[in-house]
């Protein structure tokens, strides 16, 4: 009966530890898997806002290309002045006046044109001019938006660290209540998910990561390379009709309406473009850094055919609206005031948030999520209700000889620890690589490499090594 008494102790003990064992590695992998759920939504967040910032910043050229549109209206004007300024002077060199007098009344009605044209683009110009304040705070309005986002990335990133607290230390209280070493990661799993951000204050640091921050200037130009790629096509595509002006064709063309249908006037091209960085002005020096949005048009190209007795005529006129954190630019001047200065500086200011990209080894900078916990499988205070007493351990007392001890409880802690992986995948495709503009970050529990990376991160959780065996790890 005695030995049938202790073989149930016995029993009942192993089975109680080995549930604490598995309550133990149950919390690790629940720690390392949670961080990296709260981590990927953290992510796709970033993704979705830096979206929203590069459509910010599309929105602006759009307003410029509409700007440089209206302004064009009154360059259509100083391009028919010039075509005919030019006509008045050949029917002058003609022989208006001594030569031949019959040319005189052709130089007064090219000249009457002329004149009236560009009265006709200074009216034009004053009504742009009377939508410059509206412009100006639409532009200021989009870059106060891509800096509250930019704010919100930040906020996002702080919260998610908040919670990496909250959710280790809810579990820990609920799994491992007498444990330790749970909470010791936590500025580890925290810097493997900082380390890879770019563009924000608490990024770029710490953590388990690879590869060379870049700097303002060269992050700046990624998200002109994404609002670029992905603007509207501002081209009107206006082809005019010899003798006819195709109004029909301009944005705003009531400013428009009263332009003649002159004998011989044919507008042949007339294009909008709409661009964001240097590129746009022909300043490649500048790196295409993203520090200006303009838009600008080309034409039109007015050329007069047979006016009278002038063979061939031109004139020609184009508008270009530009902003920056300065002062912006702008032709023609008469149709706007001088300052277009409320762009964000994107080369100085961190207006987004970057993936930086790592090398192979480092599963390209996806970050890794770490739990760990030791515990005594006797964890509980007190005496189990199937143990002899406190100690858990049965003195025999023997006749000859010292006596003889048995413990029937565990005297060991417990380990556990458990890796988890934020990882970047499109659906259908592993070929894209990660990046926070697209919101395809997963979670997953995931094995460790080897050993090393077993040991670094025992250090990590408390300055020890773990011992005995790992699954996955010789």
């Amino acid at each position: 009966m005695l030995v049938l008494a202790l073989m149930l102790m016995l029993s009942l003990n192993i089975t109680n530890a080995i549930h604490e064992k598995i309550r133990v590695q149950n919390h690790a992998d629940a720690q390392a898997y949670s961080i990296a759920v709260l981590e990927a939504r953290a992510y796709n967040s970033i993704a979705y806002s830096n979206r929203a910032i590069a459509a910010a910043f599309v929105a602006q050229m759009s307003v410029h290309a509409w700007m440089a549109i209206a302004t064009q209206a009154a360059a259509n004007h100083q391009a028919f002045a010039m075509a005919f300024g030019v006509v008045a002077a050949f029917e002058t060199l003609l022989g208006c006046y001594p030569f031949n007098f019959s040319h005189c009344p052709c130089v007064f009605e090219a000249g009457i044109i002329a004149i009236r044209h560009l009265s006709k683009s200074y009216d034009v110009g004053d009504k742009v001019k009377d939508n410059e304040d509206a412009f100006n705070d639409a532009v200021e309005g989009l870059s106060d938006m891509i800096d509250s986002i930019h704010g919100e990335q930040n906020t996002i990133i702080t919260a998610t660290q908040a919670q990496m607290t909250q959710v280790m230390n809810k579990l820990k209280q609920h799994n491992v209540p007498g444990g330790d070493n749970s909470m010791a990661l936590l500025a580890f799993n925290t810097g493997n998910f900082t380390c890879p951000l770019e563009g924000t204050s608490s990024g770029g640091s710490g953590g388990d990561c690879t590869g060379s921050t870049k700097d303002k200037e060269e992050r700046s130009k990624i998200m002109a390379s994404v609002a670029n790629g992905t603007r509207n096509s501002f081209t009107s595509g206006g082809l005019g009709m010899t003798g006819h002006i195709g109004t029909d064709y301009f944005m705003m063309s009531d400013y428009l309406d009263d332009l003649q249908h002159n004998s011989g006037t044919n507008i042949i091209y007339f294009g909008v473009r709409g661009a964001v960085g240097q590129s746009n002005n022909g300043n490649a020096s500048q790196g295409h850094q993203l520090q200006r949005a303009s838009a600008g048009t080309t034409g039109p190209v007015v050329t007069v055919l047979g006016w009278r007795h002038t063979p061939v005529a031109a004139g020609t006129r184009s508008s270009y609206v530009a902003s920056d954190h300065e002062s912006g630019a702008h032709s023609p001047g008469l149709a706007h005031d001088p300052d277009h200065d409320k762009l964000p500086y994107c080369a100085q200011e961190d207006c987004f948030v970057n993936f930086k990209l790592g090398s192979a080894d480092s599963d390209y900078n996806q970050p890794s999520t770490y739990g760990a916990a030791t515990q005594d499988l006797r964890w509980a205070p007190g005496k189990k209700p199937w143990e002899l007493n406190d100690s858990g351990k049965m003195t025999m007392k023997l006749d000859k000889g010292a006596d003889m001890s048995l413990t029937l409880v565990p005297t060991q802690n417990a380990v556990g620890v458990g890796k988890g992986k934020v990882y970047f995948h499109q659906l259908g495709n592993w070929r894209v690589p990660p990046n926070l503009f697209d919101p395809f970050w997963r979670a997953k529990l995931h094995g460790f490499k080897d050993r090393t990376e077993l040991n670094k991160i025992a250090g990590a959780a408390g300055g020890k090594m773990f011992v005995g065996p790992v699954e996955g790890i010789e």
